[in-house]
């Protein structure tokens, strides 16, 4: 059950990361973008989506409470499909990053 609250904590951090980098470059000091409104609606779609898999990840944790012993393989076979999902939803951040990363070195704005 850790495993699933770690990933999914680093998945919601690496999100939030995504709209901080789009905010900070976009928005407040880097290349502006000629359309701020969309990188501030991106941006907060990735809060959004941070906070709904750390969410799901920390009630997932709450479960294990609940959970009988007749129930305990539904439960460990729920535990590790949310981990595989975190883990790919991290890889995605991930990859995220990098993309802005890249476009930021190019001298370029993320949006517009």
């Amino acid at each position: 059950m850790q495993l699933v609250k770690v990933s999914s904590a680093v998945s919601a951090l690496l999100s939030c990361v995504n709209a901080a980098i789009i905010l900070w470059e976009d928005v407040f000091f880097g290349v502006k973008s000629s359309q701020p409104i969309v990188s501030i609606i991106v941006s907060l779609l990735f809060v959004v989506s941070g906070m709904v898999i750390w969410l799901v990840g920390s009630n997932a944790g709450k479960l294990a409470a609940w959970v009988s012993p007749e129930g305990l393989t539904t439960y460990k076979q729920l535990s590790g499909s949310l981990t595989v999902i975190f883990v790919l939803c991290g890889l995605i951040m991930l990859s995220v990053i990098y993309g802005l990363a890249t476009r930021i070195g190019q001298g370029f704005s993320i949006f517009g």
